[in-house]
């Protein structure tokens, strides 16, 4: 009978642990970039955003990384996702870090801008996301976004 209430208590830690570690295992992060254009006086345009590249949100270990080339700027966007233990917080919850880091000339590594946002990463955690913008002429610049969400079931 202890035997069985043991077993049976050990499963439910065991279920327990496993919801809270792959509560978004199975999400996604997308690059987008707009333009912003003010070349005629008095007037600003701005674009859709339009999609740059994406990636799965599933760790493997604490950090992914991509890097994707935004043709049109030449700007070469690096995007990085962190699962940690929080320093910001009282009670220690696991967070999860967002960058996205802008390059404009590649064989210049003094040349990059970089944003960051942090979040409570629990099963709450539906998204978020961090923007960075970057002027690449006298009248023109782009704003690049990093957004992850929590996959559908």
């Amino acid at each position: 009978m202890a035997m069985s209430k043991f077993i049976t208590l050990l499963c439910v830690a065991l279920l327990l642990a496993a919801s809270k570690s792959t509560h978004a295992q199975n999400g996604v992060c997308r690059v987008t970039a707009f333009s912003i254009d003010s070349t005629i006086p008095d007037y600003i345009r701005y674009s859709d955003p339009a999609p740059v590249g994406e990636f799965r949100l599933k760790f493997e270990g604490s950090m992914i990384v991509e890097s994707f080339e935004h043709k049109e700027s030449g700007v070469r966007i690096t995007a990085s996702v962190t699962r940690m233990n929080s320093t910001l917080f009282h009670n220690k919850p696991m967070v999860i870090r967002i960058t996205i880091q802008l390059m404009r000339y590649v064989e210049d590594p003094y040349s990059f801008y970089i944003s960051a946002t942090e979040s409570i990463y629990d099963k709450h955690w539906k998204g978020s996301s961090v923007s960075n913008h970057l002027r690449v002429g006298d009248h023109k610049g782009y704003t690049f976004t990093v957004a992850c969400e929590k996959g559908k079931k």
